[in-house]
Order: structure tokens, then C-alpha cells, then sequence
């Protein structure tokens, strides 16, 4: 497995499609105190021993009682991103990950991506003064009657607007079901995996679709000439976010590469990859037979779905049309 120490490059090329520059980064959070160790597979493992005491009063959590939080990334306009006098979060600033259950901060993610899931997500746009006038409303599949209507008459792509008082939005969604760990921007770990849901709205889907692309490009010789691909939990990638500027503004978005890394620096699928033993490779396993079975719930009112992307309180052309600097067509 790969050394979580092994140092990333922050500063690899984005894709043709993405303008950036480079402004201060955010300053790196202070690290806890470490409270993991590395296993023999590179999984970290808490340092505690509850013997079989272990789990015990949380028998038979029902998919009412826990849901998966979302990670999101900061962004200027974000309310946690505010003085904590009024009401932001302590060390939380532009391009960093916010975990919308425990309110936690991070510079970077070590990520499993387990299952993928696609919908639209209506909520109130954002008023000007950043506020989300109570935000989630509802969540469409992508053949409900009303998101084919409104695709029919305002385009594929772009925020959908409904026409409601007052004044909702559509945002077409794509998310990764995860198994996360936070880390430093170098690489190292620090904490142990949990559950949650990465998601990609507006400009970021097409990370989500380069991301699918890679993984669907990894695969394995097992014999001669045969090839397989491996389970979406196979592999660690590394997340982090990379400052873009578009026509309504600039954002944080994500940049995403595989974990492990050669002497060079350069990415490695087999560096990057998870041994079948290794108990992050049946928990991911788990997690993802877990959401098959409708086990588990998301919390969508957490999603913020659209509402941290530049100028999420302006229609797009005024119609509802994509505008081809904000939303890149697929």
C-alpha cells in the first residue's frame, strides 16, 4: 500500500476546459492529535481496544436513525466561512471540505467511492446576502414528468426554474456514496474512514464525468490478454480543491487524483489500489451493498445542492438556458 506521507503535487494541470489562477491558498487547518496507526495493509486503525463492548447499544440502526452526511466544499459565501461571532465555524475557510454532520473541517480527503447515484435537487435560490432562504425543497428523478418538461422548454443543461413564488431552482446532481478519511493537502491521514456523499453540481459535473471516465479506464490483466475492471471501492483517490474562475465569478472546485504515487510523483493505479483482505475494501463492500439494499438514507437538506456556485441567485441567460461559461454540456 502507499505511504500516506508520500507529498501530492497541488499544482498538476487542470483540464482544457477550466480556467485557473492561483491565489493564496487557504491556510491548512491545525492537525488533532494523532489517534490513528497505519496497519499492515495501510488502513488506518483506531489505537483503542473496548473488547466486546465494542458496538454495543447501536444493534439494528434503521436507515431512520442515521443518515449519510454530505462533505461539501467552502466557498466565499459559504455561512461557515463567517466570523464564528456570527455563526461561522472556527478555522473554516474558502476550499476546504465541510461535513455537514459534525460541523468538521478539512484541507483534503483520502476517498473509497463506493456507489454513484443522479437526481435533481429543487431549493430556494440563495438571497444576496448569502443567505439559502431555507434551502432543499425536494428531490426529482431524472424521468420525472416535471424535470422532462422543464428540459423540453429550458434546455438539458443549466439550473431549471420552475416559475414558483418565491423563486426555486432545479440543479441537476451527480454524487459518490464514499468511504472518507481526512488528510493534510500532503497526503497524510488524519483520522479513520466514515460514510458519507460527495456531490458534483454545475461546473463540477464534469470532474464527476473525467472520474468516471478513469475509473472505467482502470483495469487488470488476470490471464493472458484478459482483462477486468475492478469494484468502484478498489481504489483511494485523493481529493483536494484548486481555485477556477468563471464568467459570474470564482469557485473552489474539486481536484481529484489517485492516491498512490510512483518516485516520480506521477499517480499509480497499483499503489493506489486496496487488497481484497484489507478490512477498508469489505467495509466498502458493505457500504455499498448497504445502499443497494435501501439500507441506508442521505440527507438531501444537507446537500446545498448549486447554491455555493457562482452566482447561484441569477437565472442563467434569464431563461433558464445553460450558459456555456457556467455549465459545460455532456
Amino acid at each position: 500500500m502507499n505511504n500516506p506521507n508520500k507529498k501530492h503535487d497541488d499544482k498538476q494541470t487542470e483540464t482544457k476546459e477550466e480556467t485557473h489562477i492561483e491565489p493564496p491558498a487557504p491556510e491548512a487547518a491545525s492537525a488533532p492529535p494523532a489517534t490513528v496507526e497505519e496497519s499492515a495493509t495501510g488502513t488506518a486503525l483506531a489505537a483503542y481496544d473496548f473488547g466486546d463492548d465494542a458496538g454495543s447499544g447501536m444493534e439494528n440502526v434503521t436507515r431512520d436513525e442515521y443518515k449519510i452526511p454530505f462533505i461539501r466544499v467552502l466557498q466565499q459565501m459559504s455561512p461557515q466561512c463567517a466570523p464564528p461571532i456570527n455563526g461561522g465555524v472556527e478555522g473554516a475557510k474558502p476550499g476546504m471540505f465541510f461535513n455537514t454532520a459534525t460541523g468538521e473541517i478539512h484541507d483534503a480527503l483520502i476517498v473509497v467511492p463506493t456507489s454513484r447515484d443522479h437526481n435533481f435537487v429543487k431549493y430556494n435560490r440563495r438571497k444576496e446576502d448569502g443567505g439559502n432562504n431555507e434551502g432543499f425543497i425536494q428531490i426529482y428523478a431524472p424521468d420525472d414528468p416535471i424535470i422532462l418538461m422543464l428540459r423540453e422548454k429550458q434546455g438539458k443543461f443549466g439550473k431549471l426554474l420552475p416559475g414558483d413564488t418565491p423563486p426555486t431552482e432545479i440543479a441537476e446532481t451527480m454524487y459518490l456514496y464514499s468511504l472518507v478519511a481526512p488528510a493534510t493537502k500532503e497526503g497524510k491521514a488524519l483520522g479513520t474512514f466514515f460514510r458519507c456523499i460527495l456531490a458534483f453540481t454545475s461546473t463540477q459535473i464534469p470532474k464527476y464525468q473525467t472520474f468516471v471516465s478513469r475509473y472505467m479506464g482502470i483495469q487488470y490483466e488476470v490471464r493472458p490478454n484478459e482483462f477486468v475492471r475492478p469494484p468502484l471501492w478498489a481504489h483511494k483517490w485523493f481529493f483536494t480543491t484548486v481555485y477556477e474562475t468563471k464568467k459570474k465569478g470564482s469557485i473552489y472546485g474539486y481536484r481529484i487524483t489517485l492516491f498512490g504515487r510512483n518516485e516520480d510523483n506521477t499517480e499509480s493505479k497499483e499503489k493506489s489500489l486496496i487488497k481484497r483482505t484489507d478490512p477498508l475494501y469489505l467495509d466498502g463492500k458493505a457500504f455499498y451493498e448497504s445502499i443497494k439494499k435501501g439500507d441506508v438514507k442521505a440527507d438531501y437538506s444537507q446537500a446545498g445542492a448549486g447554491q455555493d456556485e457562482p452566482g447561484a441567485s441569477e437565472p442563467n441567460n434569464g431563461s433558464g438556458a445553460a450558459n456555456p461559461d457556467d455549465d459545460v454540456p455532456f
